[in-house]
């Protein structure tokens, strides 16, 4: 069980897009199990997660019950987490989780068993690389067919992502300024040639006009920190947005993917105030530009 749980975490961790964290963990449960002292335990543990895009994510856990809170029974949980999260505004990440485990018993009269379960929680990132996150879960024992309700409390430390698109503003500001064409942003691979004139610049060999690769655009994923958003776009082109901004001296700006949208984003900025500060200006562009974390 031990070595499928890694497995699953490790495979996930190399097709994540976004982030990867290491948390501990405090969980206080409520058992059926009159043997267990005051029907309830408290478990100590770790977990490791990876988010696979902005919604989805995997993660592996363990926990071990003190075995003086419990009349010496030592439970031992490994358990692997399917999470869907959504963002809001102000930085919160409520999410939901489906988990599924085994659990292990030093006494007899309770048997070593598997269990999953559901359960929602709260991530909030406090800094740019540490989070905290409340949730509970309920889990069904197999074996036993109790219904355990676990609450988990858990500090985590983020740590980079892997980054996409990673060419500086520096080099897509210089590309935007040698263009004064309308850009191609999406082209068929076989009617892309090298231009002989400027070895950062491509052309369409039909249209005879510059194509401004996203990576020029300033489309890839930042490092955590302080936005403002300016607009979130569904179909429309950023490419008018980033401009715009650029040409007012934003050379931070760039677009950051969420679901089905894109955002016009001006940042990172290493705390509230610094965005603030730019937010005031910003609204000169776009009066319902706000702050947000990523």
């Amino acid at each position: 069980m031990k070595k499928i749980l890694l497995f699953v975490l490790l495979n996930t961790t190399l097709f994540a897009k976004i982030e990867n964290d290491v948390s501990l963990t405090w969980a206080h449960n409520s058992f059926d199990d009159d043997k267990i002292l005051f029907g309830s335990a408290r478990f100590y543990g770790v977990r490791a997660g990876a988010m696979i895009d902005d919604a989805y994510g995997a993660q592996i856990g363990y926990e071990q019950t003190r075995a003086a809170n419990c009349q010496g029974l030592t439970l031992r949980r490994y358990y692997v987490n399917g999470v869907l999260q959504t963002e809001l505004e102000n930085g919160l990440k409520p999410y939901a989780v489906a988990t599924f485990g085994y659990e292990t018993s030093n006494k007899d009269y309770r048997p070593n068993q598997t269990f999953m379960g559901l359960g929602a929680g709260i991530k909030y990132r406090f800094s740019n690389n540490t989070n905290l996150f409340l949730e509970t879960r309920a889990l069904k024992s197999m074996e036993t067919k109790e219904v355990t309700w676990a609450t988990t409390l858990g500090i985590g430390y983020t740590f980079n992502s892997m980054s996409f698109f990673s060419q500086s503003d520096d080099v897509a500001n210089t590309l935007l300024q040698k263009s004064n064409i309308n850009p191609v942003v999406f082209v068929q691979k076989s009617r892309v040639q090298k231009s002989n004139s400027d070895t950062s610049i491509y052309h369409d060999t039909e249209r005879q006009k510059p194509i401004i690769t996203k990576t020029m655009l300033g489309i890839r994923r930042e490092k955590h920190g302080f936005y403002v958003q300016i607009v979130a776009l569904e179909s429309a082109s950023p490419f008018p947005y980033i401009k715009q901004l650029q040409a007012q001296g934003y050379n931070n700006a760039s677009v950051r993917k969420a679901r089905h949208r894109k955002l016009v984003v001006v940042g990172p900025y290493v705390n509230r105030e610094g965005a603030s500060s730019a937010l005031s200006d910003l609204k000169s562009i776009r009066a319902d530009a706000f702050i947000t974390q990523f």
